[in-house]
C-alpha cells in the first residue's frame, strides 16, 4: 500500500519566472467570454458589469489579491484571510459581499498521496472571486466547460448559482477521497482476515488511515455548519432557488461525515482484530513452548537422577541399563503425547 500523506500548501510570493495566471470568465444567457492574463490591470479593464463575472486566481499572491480587493471594495479582513493559507472553513458576511474559505482535497495517483489546498471565495452582486493555492489540476474544469457550452442553467442563473457550483465541485473532491479511503480500508481488512500472521506494517497503515480521516473530518464538520448557516441567511446575493441546491450540499456533507465516522469505527474494529490475531499467534507460540517444556520436564528429571555421582547406583551396573533408560524415556514421551492429543492440546 502506497503512502497517503496530506500535504498542505503554504502561500509564498511568486517570482517573475513563475507568474500567476488570472482567469476572467464573463457570461450571461447569450454570451460567454474568457480572458486570461498575468496582469491584474488587464483583467480589471476587461470586466463587463452587465455580465456575471468570475475571476479565478491560480495562486493568492499578495499584490494580486490587494488589487482585486481594491476594485471590489472587499473588507480588509477578507484580504488577510485570503493570504493566510491555514484556515479552517469559515464564512464571513459583509454588507456588500460574502467571504467563504474552505479546503480542497485532491488525490494524486502519481504521487499516491492526498494533497490539500485552500480555496477562498467571495460572492457579491454579479460576481464571484476564487483564490486558489496553485496545485496542479482544477476541479472547476467541468464548470468552465458547462459555461462554454451553455449546458444546464448555469448561464441563465445568477452569480449565487455559480458560487454553489464551485462549492459542489469541492464537495465532489471529498467524495473522491471518501472512495479511496473506503478501498484502502477494505484492502486492509482483507489483508488482516486472510493473513494468519499480521505484520507490524498493518498497524502503521491503520494509524495512517485514521490520521487521514481525522484530517478530512476536521474540514467537513465545520463546513456542514457553515453551509447550514449560509442557506438560512437572508441576503440579496442568495436567491430562494439556490437555497434548494445549498440544501443538497448540506445533505452531501451530512453523508460524508456519517461515512467518515463509520470508517473510524471500522478502523477501530480492524485494530482490535489485529491485536486479537496478534494475541492468538502469541498464545499459539506459548502453547507450543509449553508442550515442549512439559515433554522435557520428566526427561530432564530422569537424566538428572542418573547424572548424580553416587557410587552405589545399581542401574549403572546393569548390562542393558542404558537401553532401558532410553526405552523408559521414549515411553514417557509417547504416553505424554498420547495424553495431550486426547486432551486436544494440539488443536
Amino acid at each position: 500500500m502506497g503512502k497517503f500523506e496530506a500535504k498542505p500548501i503554504i502561500n509564498t510570493p511568486l517570482t517573475q519566472n513563475n507568474p500567476v495566471l488570472i482567469r476572467l470568465i464573463q457570461y450571461n444567457n447569450q454570451t460567454f467570454t474568457e480572458v486570461t492574463g498575468k496582469e491584474v490591470d488587464v483583467i480589471i479593464k476587461a470586466i463587463d458589469k452587465t455580465c456575471i463575472n468570475w475571476i479565478d486566481v491560480e495562486v493568492a499572491e499578495d499584490k494580486i489579491v490587494q488589487q482585486i480587493a481594491h476594485y471590489y471594495s472587499l473588507h480588509e479582513m477578507v484580504v488577510e484571510d485570503i493570504l493566510i493559507q491555514d484556515h479552517l472553513p469559515k464564512l464571513e458576511i459583509f454588507e456588500n459581499h460574502f467571504f467563504f474559505t474552505l479546503r480542497m482535497l485532491y488525490y494524486s495517483s502519481q504521487k499516491e498521496e492526498m494533497e490539500e489546498e485552500q480555496l477562498s471565495m467571495v460572492l457579491g452582486e454579479n460576481y464571484v472571486l476564487s483564490f486558489q493555492s496553485g496545485i496542479e489540476g482544477d476541479v472547476f474544469d467541468s464548470i468552465l466547460a458547462d459555461l462554454k457550452l451553455g449546458k444546464g442553467i448555469i448561464r441563465k442563473a445568477n452569480a449565487d448559482y455559480l458560487f454553489y457550483r464551485l462549492l459542489d465541485a469541492v464537495i465532489d473532491g471529498y467524495f473522491n477521497i471518501l472512495e479511496i479511503l473506503r478501498e484502502r480500508i477494505e484492502t486492509l481488512e482483507e489483508s488482516i482476515l486472510s493473513s494468519p500472521h499480521p505484520s507490524e506494517e498493518t498497524v502503521g497503515q491503520i494509524l495512517d488511515l485514521r490520521k487521514k480521516i481525522t484530517l478530512v473530518r476536521k474540514y467537513t464538520i465545520p463546513l456542514k455548519d457553515i453551509v447550514s448557516k449560509l442557506k438560512t441567511t437572508e441576503s440579496k446575493f442568495i436567491n430562494p432557488g439556490t437555497i434548494t441546491f445549498l440544501q443538497d450540499v448540506s445533505d452531501q456533507l451530512l453523508l460524508l461525515n456519517t461515512n467518515f465516522e463509520t470508517f473510524r469505527e471500522m478502523l477501530k474494529d480492524l485494530m482490535e482484530l489485529y491485536l486479537s490475531n496478534l494475541s492468538h499467534n502469541m498464545n499459539r507460540v506459548m502453547k507450543t513452548l509449553t508442550i515442549v517444556a512439559t515433554i522435557f520436564i520428566p526427561l530432564t528429571f530422569v537424566a538428572g537422577i542418573y547424572g548424580m555421582n553416587f557410587e552405589n547406583m545399581p542401574e549403572l551396573h546393569w548390562k542393558y541399563g542404558y537401553f532401558i533408560i532410553w526405552g523408559l524415556m521414549l515411553l514417557m514421551v509417547m504416553l505424554m503425547v498420547y495424553y495431550m492429543k486426547k486432551m486436544h492440546w494440539f488443536e
